[in-house]
């Protein structure tokens, strides 16, 4: 727990990350005395992988350091029209990673109720193959019956 204020900074590799340069902002919380808490949050619009490090300084020494490692992938789903009562497969293309990705099927904006295999959906995550990772959702012919799919 901490028991006073200390200088937060983020780096990337040896130079420090500023809020004013562009697509970069930090988020400074203060030191609250009372939940003796303090945090600092780095937010950008990565286009590569990279590795930041967030240290803590206290009385001008870094007291602590912690890295972050920053896995950057792009996700891909084509459109598809289905067929009423016709079974379909959707695809979620996720490229650029190098260990499986959790993938987790919504609904609709509306209902971000999750979907699961139950017999009218199959849901497969997908293995990653070389950088490659196709998750599938099969909506079943019951499903598509009457809607707009």
């Amino acid at each position: 727990d901490l028991t006073v204020a200390v200088d937060i900074k983020w780096y990337l590799g040896d130079d420090e990350v500023l809020s004013n340069a562009t697509g970069i902002s930090i988020s400074d919380i203060p030191f609250n005395s009372t939940s003796s808490t303090q945090s600092s949050t780095l937010s950008l619009t990565p286009t590569t992988d990279n590795n930041y490090t967030c240290k803590i300084y206290y009385d001008g020494e870094v007291a602590a350091e912690k890295d972050v490692v920053l896995n950057v992938y792009e996700v891909s789903t084509p459109d598809q029209e289905v067929l009423s009562g016709s079974t379909a497969t959707l695809t979620c293309e996720i490229s650029d990673v190098t260990t499986a990705l959790t993938v987790v099927w919504k609904m609709s904006d509306s209902d971000q109720s999750t979907i699961t295999s139950d017999g009218t959906y199959t849901v497969s995550a997908g293995v990653v193959n070389g950088t490659r990772q196709v998750s599938t959702l099969t909506v079943g012919s019951e499903a598509t019956s009457g809607s707009d799919a």
